[in-house]
């Protein structure tokens, strides 16, 4: 790592900020049709820039922005000459990141971080005679907002980018630090093909044979084709097939694939289109008899050829069908396209060393505030590269002392051990069950197992519920399934996820619970009374046995629940086990006898509230008259049918992104991986008849909505939104009054209204009795599962309560470990 720049105090002296720079004229484009409207000007930079990139065109930035933004927002600096043309860009936008739990915004390029779509050779657009002086008025104007940033993340950046040199000069008072990222192999082509083998053979003799031995055999044994300019039928084919390849490829070596996630997916069937239609797209296959074996996914920049991502099927490795594939791109990118470069892009594989003749490095800027958040990122970067060489250097010492030890003694001969308990002759067998093909065997099962379970938790762990969430958040993949038979009926399951993950800088294997914030609750399905105890107690058998773990990690687990029983079924067979409390889930017992003269569900309010409630509802009655309506405030529930729910969601997602949330990107309509959750998870709720949707109309405009599950036990109020506009009247409290009303009136009879979510100001006017909801961790023998027990269940939560309850006293007192 080299440094840069050092911090500066605070009253040190800066560059100042003008408007222009020279004759240029910087400005910003924040909206997503400002940045349509740069595509012709766009185009033309790109173009003429000193070296042309993919990953730079306007095609990439805006299909990036359409499927990977989520809640950032955009930040694309330009600067102009006097004439209003277009001189050079800087494509940015600002990220939400938290850096060792403290939240920052983070200044990074588009389309590349955080979305598994890998980028290189990152830089500013400009002329190459321009570069300095864009450089420089690009900059000024990045430091001219840096109110809005706190940190800068300029990920993979070119080697010879002017954007360090201009940052260091501009401003001193910024802390840089320069990072190595990855390396880029290339290859120079000559004019023909029969120049580009002999350059090879000369430096890797033996590679050359030993391709040609390969095309021959593979020619012997199949009826090969090369294709490598499909037609537009056969785009979307084609990467379907590598996307199939990729998956079998990385599977092999026990890794996922960029594939298994639907938006990455979904992305590059757009970014395909654009870019055939722009004459950009390389798509090339190798076909083996008639079936796809090889597909090699490129695309084509000035003229250079990028070779972006490729698959092959495993069962043809032996056969050399990768590199024969890439050996007859590399001869169509010199006979056909007359390209003169072919870049390998990130990684540093040796086949790529074999074809390569010279390579690029890439690296990454960080850039810290000399603020409070700037600082405390700054010292957490730090941290993570100190635990990165400790881990690096501790991965070292261990593989040389393996390797240089002495041979394993043969074991002695045992008698074969006893079958284990979780399969036993008592009729119970556990299960373990990978992937959706598993998830959906188990489906039926699991959804009758459902419908007798706890009514208060059955809407959250239905096998529909989870399978929304898996195709909106997860890689469906790292499912794996533990199921629990009594006899062969169903008895207990548990969906988990297979991830790797770090625990205080130390890396562990985490098996978690499919469950995050919008999961409401999330347990184990057990059947009822002892059957469904001695089901929980055969699942924690099978964990103390089963090998490959670190930490088993249930996120919203609420009290009293399956996930707790768990708890102590581990601990009796010698696992670390302990639970920490998160958020109470705030509800009203609708079971408790109505007081004389309270509307139903106010048993618990203070009188002061219901005085309020009555008082903003007279007021919004009269304000609504003054404004020439009739005041008639009414409940409304919607229809929930297959053709009115689109529209009823649509109506609630544009109320609420009307609001605070849509102004700070966190609405339902602002994320797509949370919008497709909700509309899938709605319309299996509809297809039940539990989906709720309720509106409060004012004069027939609807002023607070509610989405919500009702299963006849219980009322689950998942998402409320209100009209902003009308704040001071309690949209939102008139509107769960009028709810509470509906749920008191027969045939209804519901036990229990939770309000879900964490507990907040608003809830409490209603109700102080909660479900506690927390994390329940389950831990391995040994030493370092008593170090990572202790950490979680004993020292994170005193932590947590020095930092929330500073004003009670500080006790420096560590509780012992769990």
């Amino acid at each position: 790592m080299l440094r840069m720049a050092g911090e500066a105090s605070a009253n040190q002296t800066r560059v100042p900020l003008g408007p222009e720079v020279g004759e240029l004229t910087p400005d910003c484009v924040e909206t997503e049709s400002g940045l349509c409207s740069l595509a012709p000007e766009w185009d033309e930079l790109a173009t003429a820039s000193a070296r042309p990139t993919p990953f730079l065109c306007w095609d990439w930035i805006l299909t990036w922005w359409r499927h990977f933004h989520g809640s950032s927002e955009l930040m694309v600096v330009t600067a102009r000459s006097p004439d209003g043309r277009l001189r050079g860009l800087l494509p940015l936008h600002i990220v939400r990141r938290r850096a060792a739990g403290m939240p920052v915004r983070s200044l990074e390029f588009l389309g590349h971080r955080g979305s598994a779509v890998c980028a290189d050779h990152l830089d500013l657009l400009a002329r190459p005679e321009e570069r300095g002086e864009v450089a420089a008025a690009l900059m000024r104007e990045v430091l001219r907002r840096r109110s809005r940033w706190d940190t800068l993340v300029l990920a993979d950046l070119a080697e010879d980018s002017p954007l360090p040199e201009a940052l260091r000069t501009m401003d001193s008072s910024i802390a840089l630090q320069a990072q190595a990222a990855e390396t880029c192999y290339y290859r120079r082509l000559p004019a023909d093909a029969t120049a580009l083998w002999g350059e090879i053979q000369r430096s890797h003799p033996e590679f050359v044979r030993s391709l040609r031995r390969d095309r021959r055999r593979l020619d012997r044994r199949y009826q090969t084709r090369f294709l490598a300019d499909p037609s537009p039928a056969e785009l979307e084919p084609t990467l379907t097939a590598l996307a199939r390849l990729h998956r079998l490829a990385r599977a092999r070596q026990g890794q996922t694939s960029n594939f298994d996630r639907a938006a990455y997916l979904a992305f590059h069937k757009e970014l395909i289109q654009r870019l055939a239609a722009q004459g950009k797209l390389y798509l090339a296959r190798l076909e083996c008899d008639g079936r796809i074996a090889a597909v090699f996914y490129g695309m084509v920049e000035g003229e250079v050829l990028f070779f972006y991502q490729s698959g092959f099927d495993t069962a043809l490795q032996a056969d050399g069908v990768g590199k024969i594939l890439l050996a007859e791109v590399f001869e169509d990118a010199i006979t056909r396209l007359h390209l003169n470069g072919f870049d390998f892009l990130r990684g540093d594989e040796a086949y790529k060393a074999q074809w390569a003749d010279g390579a690029r490095h890439t690296t990454t800027l960080y850039g810290w505030e000399p603020t409070f958040k700037g600082g405390w990122s700054r010292q957490a970067w730090r941290v993570r590269q100190v635990a990165a060489r400790w881990r690096g250097r501790a991965g070292a010492r261990w593989r040389a002392v393996r390797a240089a030890g002495p041979p394993r003694r043969p074991r002695p001969r045992t008698a074969p051990a006893a079958a284990p308990p979780n399969l036993n002759s008592q009729g119970w067998a556990v299960a373990e069950t990978a992937g959706l093909e598993g998830f959906e065997a188990l489906a039926p099962e699991w959804a009758g197992l459902c419908a007798a379970h706890h009514p208060a938790l059955s809407p959250f762990l239905h096998p529909d519920w989870l399978r929304a969430h898996l195709q909106a958040f997860e890689n469906p993949a790292k499912l794996t399934l533990l199921s629990a038979r009594y006899r062969g009926a169903l008895a207990a399951v548990l969906p988990l996820l297979q991830e790797r993950g770090w625990i205080l800088g130390l890396p562990v294997r985490r098996l978690r619970g499919a469950a995050n914030a919008h999961s409401v609750r999330f347990d184990l399905v057990t059947a009822a009374g002892e059957r469904g105890r001695q089901a929980v107690g055969e699942i924690a058998c099978y964990l103390s046995q089963r090998r490959g773990w670190d930490a088993v990690v249930l996120p919203e687990a609420p009290q009293g629940g399956a996930a707790d029983a768990l708890v102590g079924e581990a601990r009796a067979r010698d696992l670390r086990a302990g639970r920490r409390e998160g958020t109470r889930s705030l509800y009203l017992d609708l079971n408790t006898p109505p007081l004389p003269g309270l509307p139903p569900g106010m048993h618990a309010t203070k009188g002061s509230f219901r005085t309020d409630l009555r008082r903003t509802r007279r007021n919004l009655q009269s304000w609504a008259a003054a404004q020439g309506g009739a005041s008639e405030i009414r409940l409304v529930r919607a229809s929930t049918a297959a053709g009115d729910l689109a529209a009823g969601l649509g109506a609630f997602y544009d109320l609420e992104a009307a609001g605070w949330k849509g102004r700070q990107k966190s609405a339902i309509r602002c994320r797509p991986a949370t919008r497709r959750f909700y509309d899938q998870a709605a319309a299996a709720l509809a297809q039940r008849g539990t989906l709720v949707l309720h509106r409060l109309e004012l004069d027939g405009k609807p002023i607070a909505m509610d989405l919500s599950v009702c299963d006849g036990h219980t009322y689950e109020l998942l998402k409320l939104t209100y009209d902003e506009d009308l704040a001071r009247f309690g949209p939102g409290h008139l509107l769960i009054e009028a709810i509470l009303g509906e749920c008191a009136q027969p045939p209804v009879g519901l036990e229990r209204f939770y309000f879900n979510g964490a507990e907040s100001q608003y809830k409490r006017k209603w109700t102080h009795s909660g479900l506690p909801v927390g994390y329940v961790y389950i831990f391995p023998r040994g030493s370092f599962g008593r170090l990572l027990c202790w950490i979680k269940c004993a020292v994170t939560p005193w932590a947590r309560g020095l930092w929330e309850r500073p004003s009670r006293g500080l006790s420096w007192r560590l509780p012992s470990g769990t």
